[in-house]
């Protein structure tokens, strides 16, 4: 299993960060489209099988996004929400740790270190 988080930018877009094997592997942003989702989930599928994925459902087009990656064989899928991002606060990597990460990526990256210690 690898741990996900999808997070979306300030475009309406959404990124995606992979923790595997100790490493992070981040993507490039992806439309909320038809075509762009199916690429997020290509993505996915490429880089690991059962994967554990976090999302801050931000936007009413969570959903659409939920609707592709439901797909993926395997899947474990998390929603959290701000105020439970900010519950776990203390044990997620603090800003000096992530600061070398884009401002857009972060979020994807603290809910991928959700994933891992909680999915």
């Amino acid at each position: 299993m690898s741990d996900i988080g999808i997070g979306n930018t300030d475009n309406n877009e959404w990124v995606v960060a992979l923790c595997i094997k100790g490493k992070s592997v981040f993507s490039r942003p992806f439309k909320s489209t038809s075509t762009e989702l199916g690429a997020l989930v290509r993505f996915i599928t490429e880089h690991c099988e059962r994967p554990k994925i976090c999302l801050n459902p931000v936007n009413p087009s969570a959903m659409k996004l939920l609707k592709f990656i439901g797909n993926i064989p395997g899947v474990e899928v998390m929603l959290m929400s701000n105020a439970g991002l900010e519950l776990h606060r203390d044990w997620l990597p603090r800003e000096s740790v992530t600061s070398f990460i884009q401002n857009y990526s972060r979020r994807a990256y603290l809910l991928a270190c959700y994933a891992e210690r909680t999915l």
